[in-house]
């Protein structure tokens, strides 16, 4: 049986976790070991948890789990090993609370979707679960406490919330999905790019760092220094998403030009394709349409590759830089 079941928004966290993949039946003997590692590794990197250990399910499958288990925290956490960062998810989410043995769990999460249908709301792609109470302090099963958490599509609007938003007050404007994807971008980076920006020109290289921010869950900030042939460049890019017209937008600046690079842009799988449209290569000739395109790696990997679209109607790359976490 579940009880304080709501509607509520929460914030994404950084966090330590280990990616699981495996049969539904192999998830006693290989979570235990996978939950020490990460205690291990924080107490080893003199970081506590920021709060209760959780399982973000990322594939929704009758027969196998693919999920990331760990713990959210305020610290920088190395990789080691299996261990990796990634976020505690965040956004608009349908919360309840199962109390008992984890066998029961199956049934919970069945409950809490009839309940869903009831509210009108549509859950997204992903769950996840917050053990607020378990073996590690009770020996008693009957006394356990999961968070059951299902995000929301952003379609959806509850019965509450459709009170709400006849209302004189503005809606308060909650992450979604792709704001998480975003969120992943958060955090040290360093990288090491080459670029072409012309035929008859040598590839200019280039070395530096970014740190990436989170604005108010919505939008991600990042601020970068290089060096390059040319000398010191600084730059700034911002990354968000829009709901209403289900498009990602943004804004690029740098120290070495005067053009302001306005993003328009859409994801697919972990692949971020940014358009824009800037100064053509060839002196004199009218602006060219531009990618950027930002592939997600892994949680401390990330590409980022530059195209211009010539008179022809070709793509062209001239850049490509890649991004290892700090």
């Amino acid at each position: 049986m579940i009880t304080n079941r709501e509607i509520t928004t929460t914030m994404p966290q950084p966090a330590a976790v280990i990616r699981l993949q495996m049969p539904r039946n192999q998830i006693q003997s290989l979570m235990g070991p996978a939950i020490e590692e990460v205690r291990q590794t924080l107490e080893q990197q003199g970081i506590e948890p920021a709060g209760p250990l959780f399982a973000h399910h990322l594939v929704l499958s009758g027969h196998e789990f693919d999920f990331e288990v760990g713990y959210p925290v305020n610290g920088n956490v190395r990789p080691a090993g299996r261990v990796t960062r990634s976020q505690a998810p965040g956004g608009r989410v349908a919360r309840a609370l199962y109390q008992g043995d984890y066998a029961g769990l199956y049934g919970a999460w069945a409950e809490f979707g009839e309940w869903l249908k009831q509210q009108n709301v549509q859950p997204g792609r992903t769950v996840w679960e917050r053990y607020l109470r378990g073996p590690e302090s009770d020996s008693n099963p009957a006394s356990w406490q999961t968070e059951l958490n299902f995000p929301l599509s952003e379609s959806s609007q509850s019965k509450e919330d459709a009170m709400e938003s006849t209302g004189t007050t503005a809606p308060t404007a909650v992450p979604q999905e792709q704001h998480q994807w975003l969120h992943r971008l958060v955090g040290e980076w360093t990288f090491e790019g080459e670029a072409v920006m012309g035929p008859d020109q040598p590839p200019m290289k280039s070395t530096g760092s970014e740190t990436v921010r989170s604005l108010g869950g919505l939008w991600v900030m990042g601020e970068g220094t290089g060096n390059t042939p040319g000398g010191a460049m600084q730059s700034v890019i911002t990354l968000g998403y829009d709901p209403a017209r289900k498009r990602f937008s943004g804004t690029f600046i740098a120290s070495c030009m005067t053009h302001l690079w306005i993003y328009d842009g859409e994801l697919n799988g972990d692949v971020l394709t940014l358009s824009c449209e800037g100064p053509a290569m060839t002196p004199g000739a009218p602006n060219a349409p531009y990618k950027d395109v930002i592939e997600l790696k892994s949680n401390d990997e990330r590409l980022l590759t530059s195209f211009m679209q010539t008179p022809d109607g070709n793509w062209v790359q001239f850049m490509k830089a890649t991004y290892r976490r700090k």
